[in-house]
């Protein structure tokens, strides 16, 4: 598996034929203590469960680099502007 940079990304995450718009944090979550790196995708429009399935990401665009928030609701916010950020992204790129 090739990764990029640690940061947060615009990303289509996709489950078979099916593409879901995302935010792709890759890195150590340092507002919850660390860690290894790990990768984990927020899928604003999705509704599905999609835990245990097998994925493959797509990586559109780099939003920002990781960092240290002062408290979750910090963090929520900021994956909010992220969210809003993405989805422009993700809508142009769509039109491709």
């Amino acid at each position: 598996m090739l990764l990029p940079a640690c940061g947060v990304y615009a990303a289509f995450l996709w489950v078979g034929t099916q593409r879901f718009k995302a935010v792709t944090n890759v890195g150590r979550r340092p507002t919850f203590g660390g860690g290894d790196v790990i990768v984990e995708s927020f899928l604003p429009d999705a509704s599905e469960n999609l835990y245990g399935q097998c994925v493959r990401l797509e990586f559109v665009a780099r939003l920002r680099d990781e960092r240290h928030f002062d408290s979750a609701q910090a963090l929520k916010q900021q994956i909010d502007r992220d969210v809003d950020t993405a989805r422009v992204l993700l809508e142009s790129a769509t039109l491709r």
